[in-house]
């Protein structure tokens, strides 16, 4: 990985900052500062839920999840039509001003070609943390979380959608939490986090870890079934990510902080349905496992290419930097992916968490490539690399990103081609053609690049 501060514009600044928020895409400032505008239903289901309320509701929307809309269409009871979700808050005056109301819950149907409210509630939160779906056993149910201001954790609140009626069946506070079928048994599963207290003696304090907790549909109710716990000293759980082992099998990656630096820890089921901690069982072993994962907080695991299985990236120093300064460093990233029995296997690649790509070094650059940024041109260069003289030999491969809007206005040497682009971002390379066994065909280097999403 390499990590750069420079300042091309507005744009790029912000898509730093998103970068070490966990966000790597490149979005524009109307994206930044204002929420995503209603289309098509949503602008129908907005008018009905208008005309069902008293004033003007503001929409409130999730901060995470699959489903970061303010009104969200699901299927969430035993009919085959769509029911629509939409949060929202509103405003009242009052003696001392404009006082925001609790955030409410609204159910909307469509009936006769209309949609109309059909139920409302309020929410005693600050924040709806994100919305999914519960799949078990031929049931659905709604999980909502939710913030409160004050409290690190998120109370999660499980409801029952039936005769136009959303009751809450089960809630739970956690630390973080994610929900996925993890026993891959065809029903979704809760995993919690949560904060256990140990107490011993009265003379000794209160010992407290993290536990993860499997929570399954068992005769009605959801059940805590199994626990295993987290490594000791994460101070948060910054992210839950669903994705997959390199043998296919379902998996769970967890990215928790400690002080400055980010770990990364993985759940799993085995064949035997139980939870396991792929990484951390407690065991000396086990700590040096997890401390392998340990690089730079705000670097997250990622499914780079797309294949539903997880890389957990660390950085190193390139070819020729490993003395140098280390702001002077430039760092590629060592994706590290495991399977079902902890074998990890790992590819290395340049990633740019500011301009949202990775490009994946081919096995042959192993301790033989090295590299050099141009923050002026927004270009990097991979050179042979000379370790007799500690130096770069012949250039091999040039990777440039250019706005869309300068590409178009101001062009390139015809020398670059393009590989790709996200809309606002162009892709271009420049191979250099030096006689090397180095050296990436056009086919290679298309298949190495890959956008962070």
């Amino acid at each position: 990985m390499k990590i750069r501060y420079k300042i091309l514009s507005l744009l790029v600044c912000m898509a730093v900052l998103l970068s070490f928020g966990g966000c790597t895409s490149f979005v524009g400032v109307e994206g930044l500062l204002s929420p995503p505008q209603l289309e098509g239903d949503q602008q129908e289901i907005y008018n009905a839920l208008c005309r069902s309320v008293t004033g003007e509701p503001d929409l409130v929307y999730p901060i995470k999840g699959k489903y970061k809309s303010a009104i969200t269409l699901l299927n969430i009871d035993d009919e085959e039509s769509m029911e629509a979700i939409a949060f929202y808050a509103t405003s009242q005056n009052t003696a001392g001003g404009i006082t925001t109301m609790p955030i409410r819950v609204n159910i909307l149907d469509l009936r006769d070609g209309n949609w109309v409210s059909v139920y409302d509630m309020g929410v005693d939160a600050d924040e709806v943390e994100k919305l999914d779906v519960i799949r078990s056993k031929g049931q659905r149910y709604l999980a909502v979380g939710y913030n409160y201001a004050g409290t690190p954790e998120k109370q999660v609140k499980i409801y029952r959608y039936a005769d136009n009626i959303l009751s809450a069946i089960n809630e739970f506070a956690a630390i973080n939490y994610e929900i996925c079928d993890l026993n891959e048994d065809g029903s979704d599963d809760i995993v919690k986090l949560i904060t256990v207290s140990t107490h011993g003696p009265e003379s000794e304090p209160v010992q407290t870890h993290v536990e993860a907790r499997l929570v399954q549909m068992e005769k009605g109710k959801f059940t805590v079934v199994d626990h295993v716990k987290m490594y000791p000293t994460v101070t948060e759980y910054a992210e839950i990510h669903i994705g997959t082992l390199l043998d296919g099998k379902t998996a769970l990656y967890i990215d928790g902080v400690i002080g400055i630096q980010m770990i990364t820890e993985i759940l799993i089921c085995d064949e035997e349905k139980r939870l396991c901690n792929l990484l951390y069982d407690g065991t000396k072993e086990s700590k040096s496992r997890v401390l392998e994962t340990q690089r730079q907080a705000g670097v997250y695991a990622a499914d780079v290419d797309g294949d539903g299985a997880y890389g957990i990236p660390q950085t190193i120093p390139a070819l020729g930097y490993e003395q140098k300064e280390r702001y002077e460093q430039l760092y590629f990233t060592n994706w590290n992916c495991y399977t079902s029995n902890g074998t990890r296997r790992s590819y290395l690649s340049y990633t740019d968490f500011s301009l949202g790509y990775v490009f994946r070094m081919p096995s042959s650059w192993n301790n033989m490539v090295t590299a050099e940024v141009s923050a002026v041109d927004n270009e990097i260069t991979f050179y042979e690399y000379v370790p007799d003289m500690n130096a770069r030999g012949l250039p091999i491969l040039s990777i440039r990103v250019m706005s869309r809007s300068s590409y178009t206005s101001e062009g390139v040497s015809g020398k670059y081609q393009m590989l790709l682009t996200n809309g606002q971002l162009v892709f271009l390379y420049y191979s250099h053609n030096n006689i090397s066994n180095l050296t990436l065909n056009e086919e290679i280097v298309r298949d190495s690049l890959y956008l962070l999403n």
